[in-house]
């Protein structure tokens, strides 16, 4: 921090803005102030949303209504999904598909790659 001097004496002194400029900066080196940026993941949102409909479709008195849209679930289904931003979210992916093969007919094939994919990571953490 570069002293100024002050136009009635002639001793350095120190802008307001300098001052809280050098202390939030040594709160900062000193790991007294934390920060926490949250990336977007969208392949995390979609996983979300589709246990969130899900959840909804089971709590409806027997089957959803003809005219239902499984919108999270058709996002998924799509051709292409995002790539997962993180790991727990590439580890959430592997265990919704290994729910779903369990849950759905797939063939034996992907069950068994994804449940040695999802043993990897896990044992790799």
């Amino acid at each position: 921090m570069q002293p100024t001097t002050s136009p009635n004496l002639a001793t350095p002194t120190t802008t307001r803005r300098g001052f809280l400029g050098h202390v939030a900066g040594a709160y900062f080196a000193a790991g007294a102030i934390t920060t926490t940026v949250a990336l977007a993941d969208p392949l995390a949102d979609m996983i979300d949303a589709y246990r969130q409909e899900l959840q909804h479709v089971n709590e409806l008195p027997g089957d959803p209504p003809d005219d239902f849209v499984w919108r999270a679930m058709n996002a998924l289904d799509a051709d292409v999904v995002p790539v997962p931003c993180t790991r727990a979210t590439a580890l959430d992916a592997l265990r919704l598909a290994k729910a779903e093969c369990t849950d759905m007919s797939a063939p034996p094939m992907v069950l068994n790659l994804v449940t040695a994919a999802l043993a990897f990571f896990e044992a790799n953490a």
